[in-house]
């Protein structure tokens, strides 16, 4: 995986926020 799972997982990351939703990701 390159820029494109990067930005995904950022992207999840920060509508998790936006949403405040509490997100397991990192495990």
């Amino acid at each position: 995986m390159g820029e494109g799972g990067g930005q995904i997982l950022r992207n999840a990351v920060a509508l998790s926020a936006v949403l405040l939703k509490p997100i397991r990701v990192y495990n």
